[in-house]
């Protein structure tokens, strides 16, 4: 038996072919695939804006997804437009504009805190368009409930007395109830405006398109203590279809650990 011996200078020459090819294997492997852009439209809480949602927002585009922010009408930089007429219904108005107008389809739809009953309650308009649906340490009002029920203890008699007072507004709850970091307080402080009392006040009509989005999480924040909050986690934890992670963190998460938060919230791709 006779043996061909390969130059050295051709086996020198081969290796980069061959690492070429091994690279082109692993590249196309499923394990190394890069997960597909997404898309997400950002829903704030009271008294907010959508300035609360700017680093994670930041965050998620530098990893190369879309991201759609609104802000709620009366609010923030929209307070200009402040009227006590503003209600629920018109906050879902302006998140059912946000995916008509931006042609939004097959995206993540997130909301925080009262952010949950916009979101909710848009889902009957375009829970089809809505491929996860993620809350924040938030509201989930079922069919014919508002804010001001869920929290319970004669929170809608409060309510009613103190928008008769103020014309119909709720003023902002002071950052540090809420378990904010002490570094961010003042801030959110400053930037936090008043709300007209219909968006806590009107009852949802119906809520159970949400039930259908393919894929439902949650996110329960156990330094704002909160019983409507943990009803709800707690709940949901029962129901296999939902995906109900506790943090110890304020319930501005989003400002407190906008990291952690912007790598959760890619979780629903």
């Amino acid at each position: 038996m006779t043996t061909t011996k390969v130059p050295r200078r051709a086996l020198l020459a081969a290796i980069p072919i061959v690492a070429g090819s091994l690279a082109a294997c692993a590249a196309s492997s499923p394990k190394n695939a890069e997960k597909k852009a997404g898309t997400f439209l950002l829903v704030h809480g009271a008294w907010a804006g959508s300035w609360c949602y700017q680093q994670v927002a930041q965050l998620l585009r530098n990893q190369g997804h879309r991201v759609f922010t609104v802000t709620l009408s009366g609010l923030a930089e929209r307070s200009n437009l402040i009227s006590p007429e503003i209600n629920l219904s018109t906050h879902v108005q302006d998140v059912v504009n946000a995916v008509e107008w931006e042609e939004l389809d097959d995206f993540v739809l997130v909301g925080h805190s009262y952010g949950g009953m916009v979101i909710t309650a848009a889902a009957e308009q375009i829970g089809g368009k809505v491929r996860a649906i993620v809350y924040l340490d938030a509201f989930i009002p079922e069919s014919g409930q508002a804010l001001a029920d869920l929290n319970g203890g004669g929170a809608r008699a409060a309510m009613e007395k103190q928008a008769k007072a103020t014309g119909g507004y709720i003023p902002p709850i002071p950052a540090k109830v809420f378990g904010i970091e002490e570094r961010n307080q003042a801030r959110i402080d400053a930037k936090c405006t008043k709300q007209p009392a219909e968006t806590f006040l009107e009852r949802v009509p119906v809520a159970s398109a949400y039930t259908k989005i393919p894929k439902k999480m949650y996110l329960r924040a156990t330094r704002f203590k909160h019983p409507a909050f943990d009803r709800i986690a707690a709940t949901l934890r029962t129901n296999p279809a939902w995906a109900v992670q506790s943090w110890d963190v304020s319930h501005d998460m989003m400002v407190d650990v906008p990291e952690k938060t912007a790598n959760y919230l890619m979780e629903a791709l």
